[in-house]
């Protein structure tokens, strides 16, 4: 179910667990998982919004997972979007993989890397 960016992954990520929500900025050095919903945006080193996760806001890393879904953009060196992601909003990226059924809604917008 992991992406193909799971390898990168850090041991200790700060978790947002289904239930919770949160309005406002969220920032963080680390891997942020997000499993409830952010209301705002959020910056961190890698993200992913698990299945049950939903971001209304600009996601910014170097590394960003979509399982859930994000009302927004992404800002972001490598994006991997599951099947079941649901994206509403524009993709920065350097490197971008998706699986077949996942929906985006907004552009694409490769960032070259020079």
């Amino acid at each position: 179910m992991f992406g193909l960016l799971k390898s990168k992954r850090t041991l200790n990520p700060s978790v947002i667990n289904t239930g919770v929500v949160i309005k406002g900025t969220l920032k963080g050095e680390g891997e942020i998982n997000i499993d409830g919903v952010v209301d705002g945006d959020v910056n961190a080193e890698a993200i992913i919004i698990g299945l049950n996760g939903k971001v209304i806001g600009t996601i910014k890393a170097d590394r960003v997972e979509v399982y859930g879904a994000l009302e927004g953009k992404i800002l972001a060196k490598d994006v991997f979007l599951a099947e079941t992601a649901r994206v509403i909003g524009n993709i920065h990226h350097e490197s971008l993989s998706m699986e077949q059924g996942a929906f985006v809604e907004g552009d694409f917008r490769h960032k070259d890397t020079k």
